[in-house]
């Protein structure tokens, strides 16, 4: 078991450049869209810190998609990023498919996000994260043994885990956001507080081999600009 856990997620596409290279400090479009000058890794801390950062995507996808924010002249990307926002069918059809990777934020120093305050939801380390402190996030129905590494699936069993008084510390609008996303994903959530399911989790190596047909199939897609 991780001890302090932390959470980052990223597209399957991805992982294979992850399993070699480990998380590596980028500055990438998503990054200079918010107004990242250096590069950098981002994750969220605990399980409240990655609910709640999961919810500041969905807010900022629902103040684009509709029409309460406008992209930034002054931040290169985040017109092509609101393109994308508006283009796209759902907060999962922009993000796409991806995991939550997990690793032990004990020895890594939480320099901050943009504003250096180091919170929870918007942790970050300027240093690599090697390979083999990574492990990917799995949900397991124990009734029927299958297994789902859907960040989805994930984030949607670790709303059901975070406490009330976790819920009562974040920001109000974050509180907002939990409440709406709630209800437009009720059955998807509910299925986790009444079933029978576990959190698990599984090293780099086994499971690119295991999933290799799906990774595959996300870079396949990604290169060559096809839709699900």
């Amino acid at each position: 078991m991780i001890s302090n856990e932390c959470f980052h997620f990223t597209k399957l596409k991805n992982l294979y450049s992850i399993k070699n290279y480990g998380l590596q400090p980028r500055l990438d479009k998503n990054s200079k869209v918010v107004g990242d000058t250096k590069p950098k890794i981002s994750f969220s801390m605990g399980k409240a810190g990655a609910v709640g950062l999961f919810l500041e995507f969905y807010r900022v996808y629902n103040d684009y998609k509709n029409g309460n924010r406008v992209p930034n002249p002054n931040r290169p990307g985040e017109l092509e990023m609101y393109q994308e926002v508006i283009k796209s069918n759902s907060l999962e059809d922009f993000l796409g498919d991806g995991v939550y990777l997990l690793f032990d934020g004990s020895e890594i120093e939480n320099e901050g996000g943009n504003r250096g305050d180091g919170g929870i939801y918007d942790a970050s380390t300027r240093k690599p994260i090697e390979p083999n402190k990574l492990r990917i996030g799995l949900i397991r129905n124990n009734d029927t043994k299958k297994v789902s590494y859907s960040m989805y699936d994930y984030i949607h069993y670790l709303m059901t885990e975070i406490s009330q008084e976790e819920i009562d510390q974040m920001p109000d609008k974050m509180q907002r956001s939990l409440e709406l996303y709630s209800k437009e994903h009720k059955d998807e959530i509910s299925k986790f507080k009444t079933g029978n399911f576990s959190k698990k989790d599984i090293d780099m190596d086994t499971f690119c081999r295991v999933c290799k047909k799906d990774i595959d199939k996300s870079i396949y897609l990604e290169q060559n600009e096809i839709g699900d």
